[in-house]
């Protein structure tokens, strides 16, 4: 749900968020106390997200000035994360997009104690909330500053590290396995003071894997191109086709997606799901019409990291050369690329044509146009 839009970014809540208030309330009540403080520890809880929103736009606002767009910041029960387009390959910069959150919170901090009166208490609760929120800002900088991925201090230990080496796929591997290293001692910690701290070492611990992977992927694309990963056994069928008689050619070819021509001209695809969908729907002897996609072409010179960003949510795109169809490139095939030759120094898999069976009643040369 979208509750605000700043300078052009949408800041959305997870509906678990929702959730989270619901267990704060319950849990005050059932300690014993008042709807009233059931309220106030809600309202508490919204004013620290203010914080946690505040700090994703630190970084948000950071990446904007290195033109890097941010799709969306989400705020979830465990915390916030800005969404950008891209990650910016400069050390320099991603240094200063990671270190701006934290300073966020570092300036709010020194902020509301400066605004706070001065106040002493047994309980951190009965403290002025001023000086409640300074707290818990200055809790968020010190644990976004820990040098272990996902949290800031990762992306601040790579982009030194990088820097340093000049080699950005090491300086994330190397993050990466001290941030693994930091979760050890965290957990065990956790078994004898807080088990909170075992929750966040697994957290720590699988973030640092997970950036590790993003990274041998990033750079698997970048010294790859389409031609590379693309499907050249490519089958055109006319938009007229029955849903029945689509289905029946994916079956007999194994594809998953077919892309679809109106006489010589190429207007998009299909995939399995889609038919699928449209025969429960409206029968087996349906047009594909209603089926068809637009889709995205693609020269098989094209890098494959840029072709993989371009695709984005869809299944696949035309591979096009000279104004002929060679090829398709799917979500399916990249990453099985990237599953099965994507660790470092893995040459690209060599590219072997294979002979594309003409269209139905039509060539095998065919031009690409816009859906009708």
């Amino acid at each position: 749900m979208d509750i605000a839009r700043i300078r052009g970014i949408p800041i959305r809540v997870h509906w678990t968020f929702g959730l989270l208030m619901l267990f704060i309330a319950w849990a005050r009540i059932g300690a014993g106390g008042t709807l009233l403080e059931a309220l106030g520890a809600i309202a508490f809880l919204l004013l620290v997200f203010v914080c946690v929103a505040l700090h994703e736009l630190g970084h948000a606002l950071t990446a904007q000035r290195f033109g890097i767009r941010t799709r969306a910041i989400i705020l979830l029960p465990l915390g916030g994360v800005a969404q950008l387009e891209r990650l910016p390959e400069a050390p320099r910069q991603e240094l200063l997009i990671a270190l701006a959150g934290p300073a966020v919170n570092g300036a709010l901090a020194v902020i509301l104690l400066a605004l706070s009166p001065p106040a002493v208490a047994a309980d951190p609760s009965e403290l002025p909330v001023l000086l409640q929120l300074a707290a818990v800002n200055l809790m968020l900088a010190l644990f976004n500053l820990l040098p272990a991925f996902p949290m800031d201090g990762g992306r601040v230990l790579r982009a030194l590290l990088a820097a340093r080496s000049g080699d950005r796929l090491r300086a994330t591997l190397t993050a990466a396995r001290v941030g693994r290293a930091l979760a050890i001692p965290l957990g065990l910690l956790g078994l004898f003071f807080n088990p909170m701290l075992i929750l966040i070492a697994i957290f720590v611990y699988a973030g640092a894997g997970a950036e590790a992977r993003a990274a041998l992927h990033h750079d698997a694309l970048r010294r790859r191109s389409v031609a590379d990963a693309m499907q050249t056994r490519v089958i055109p069928v006319p938009a007229d086709l029955t849903i029945e008689a689509a289905l029946s050619e994916a079956r007999r070819s194994g594809l998953e997606v077919l892309p679809v021509h109106v006489g010589d001209r190429l207007v998009g695809v299909v995939t399995w799901d889609d038919l699928a969908r449209l025969w429960r729907r409206s029968g087996p002897g349906t047009s594909l019409a209603a089926a068809i996609h637009p889709a995205d072409v693609f020269s098989p010179q094209m890098p494959l990291e840029r072709a993989w960003a371009a695709l984005g949510p869809r299944r696949a795109a035309l591979v096009v050369e000279n104004g002929r169809l060679v090829g398709l490139l799917t979500r399916s095939q990249v990453e099985r690329l990237l599953l099965l030759g994507g660790g470092p120094g893995a040459a690209p898999p060599r590219h072997k044509a294979v002979e594309r069976p003409p269209p139905p009643g039509g060539s095998s040369g065919l031009s690409v146009g816009k859906q009708p």
